[in-house]
């Protein structure tokens, strides 16, 4: 979830100040969540993170008061596992898809990004200089992300920032007589 709870947030357009999700494993015993439904709300706006391991349609929607964009993947995927396929624009003056150059392959795409984030640093040390995306913005994604769990296994919207212990013990910080007593992944997470 947390690949989704960045970009969200960044189509956000605000810092996140709450959050609240369902998460729970596809099947008893999985390892990780299989479905992660979370909302990052600032002020008045919104943000939804729908992520699913294999089900659904995947995709992009943005959608404001201006109109909508929806990023369409190859075969109804989501990225970075089906590359980019085309941008629906909606507007009051009608819909249109956007021109634009279809997607790459994951492979390389994943080997481009690790490249380019270690050189990135490198370099920040190299030139003392802060790394394009610094530790704070790191924490604060992550934060997000612990939040939500949190929330899944609470039942209840997370406020941003969290206490010292939830952060530092993520979803185990939550009170055990809060944790859902069905077998699932955040079960798993709110037993020590």
């Amino acid at each position: 979830m947390l690949h989704g709870v960045y970009l969200a947030e960044a189509l956000l357009g605000a810092r996140a100040e709450r959050v609240s999700a369902f998460v729970d494993s596809a099947t008893d015993g999985d390892a990780v969540e299989g479905l992660a439904l979370c909302r990052l709300e600032a002020g008045r706006r919104a943000a939804l993170v729908n992520i699913a391991w294999g089900m659904g349609q995947g995709g992009i929607a943005v959608e404001g008061d201006r109109g909508r964009a929806v990023a369409h993947y190859r075969a109804d995927g989501t990225m970075p596992w089906a590359p980019f396929e085309s941008l629906t624009v909606t507007t009051e003056s009608g819909t249109r898809i956007v021109d634009l150059p279809a997607g790459a392959e994951l492979e390389p795409l994943i080997a481009a990004s690790m490249r380019d984030t270690v050189l990135d640093f490198a370099d920040a040390i190299e030139g003392d200089r802060a790394p394009v995306v610094d530790a704070a913005v790191a924490r604060h994604i992550l934060e997000i992300t612990v939040a939500a769990y949190a929330s899944g296994a609470l039942g209840a919207t997370v406020p941003l920032p969290l206490d010292g212990a939830l952060f530092a013990s993520g979803s185990r910080g939550s009170p055990r007589s809060a944790c859902p007593t069905t077998p699932s992944s955040v079960a798993a997470v709110c037993s020590a």
